[in-house]
């Protein structure tokens, strides 16, 4: 078996087991501040809210895809790059490979990309029958949704895209889930140049806001608690991220209660513990978490598990638009 440390790639690089390990260990999040990632710190964590990521050290995790690994893992895989090539990147040197700009490619140092919606598809059949038919989720909550220009399916690869809207109605950030198993570009989730303040949401007039790992996990929560829905106020934090919550609490001062909905596992209950904390820290002594019974709201929701009923108050009626799946795409 062919040993890592002599993997031919062009032209042969030597690398020692030390150097190799090094590269292992190598701070990620210095690595990425250097390269101009955008990361937030986090306690003693970063968070890439662009990528989903969580990093510790020369440790990280990806939310969504549930992946994650050590330094060297994670610049092969961002970078498309050989194992050599990847070990020379994080020694900071050519060593024979050629300038780091020729490793890397465009991708290193390409600029963040100014915002634009995924093109449209003529209609949303196939985004609409995954989110009912797949997910379950209420057919008339899907119409809202979509009616109003936040749900809609892109025309290159048939995702469901979830569009958040600034507070003049303007697009600023989008996230696309794949409706067809290979479809999507691996591992893009979010559109480039989105503004994480401005993930998916929804916002009603009391005083309570819900907060979810994904905007399935939002929808499915509202399938599962539908009367009066529209009352409350809904985030998707597209990560674990609290940014969207944050700002969606001080651009909106009647939300006081926030309630934390993130996944029942390791990942989600420990964001929420600190989400909680930092909440608590900023002047909201009232936010709760609540989770699912399983491990997300969505497998609550398929499982046909009755919902734990969610804080009530008086609300209006659904408005139903009457409008069929293709015309909601076209509006």
């Amino acid at each position: 078996m062919q040993n890592e440390s002599e993997v031919k790639v062009g032209k042969y690089i030597h690398f020692t087991k030390n150097e190799i390990d090094e590269a292992r260990n190598a701070n990620l999040a210095s690595f990425l501040l250097s390269r101009g990632a955008a990361l937030e710190r986090s306690g003693s964590e970063y968070i890439w809210p662009q990528r989903h990521v969580t990093i510790r050290g020369n440790v990280w995790f990806d939310q969504y895809t549930r992946e994650g690994g050590n330094a060297l893992d994670f610049v092969m895989c961002e970078y498309s790059l050989p194992f050599q090539d990847a070990v020379a990147m994080l020694a900071g040197s050519d060593n024979g490979a050629g300038p780091v700009e020729k490793i890397a490619g465009e991708k290193q140092f390409r600029r963040v990309r100014e915002f634009e919606l995924p093109d449209r598809n003529i209609d949303m059949k196939r985004a609409f029958a995954y989110l009912v038919k797949t997910r379950r989720i209420d057919p008339h909550i899907v119409s809202f949704f979509a009616a109003r220009g936040l749900i809609y399916e892109d025309a290159g690869y048939h995702n469901a895209v979830f569009v958040g809207r600034d507070e003049n109605g303007i697009a600023r950030h989008a996230h696309r889930k794949s409706t067809v198993s290979g479809k999507i570009p691996s591992g893009r989730w979010t559109v480039e140049g989105s503004d994480g303040r401005y993930a998916f949401h929804y916002i009603g007039r009391d005083n309570i806001i819900f907060a979810f790992e994904a905007p399935i996990d939002m929808l499915s929560f509202i399938t599962l608690n539908k009367d009066d829905w529209q009352g409350h106020s809904y985030v998707s934090l597209c990560s674990v991220s609290d940014k969207p919550l944050v700002h969606l609490l001080e651009m909106y001062p009647h939300i006081r209660v926030p309630v934390i909905c993130t996944d029942n596992d390791t990942a989600g209950r420990e964001a929420a513990a600190r989400i909680k904390e930092n909440l608590i820290a900023m002047g909201y002594p009232d936010t709760r978490i609540e989770l699912p019974q399983l491990k997300d709201w969505n497998e609550e929701l398929v499982s046909g598990r009755e919902a734990a009923p969610a804080v009530r108050t008086v609300h209006e009626t659904l408005e139903m638009e009457g409008n069929t799946c293709l015309e909601i795409s076209q509006g």
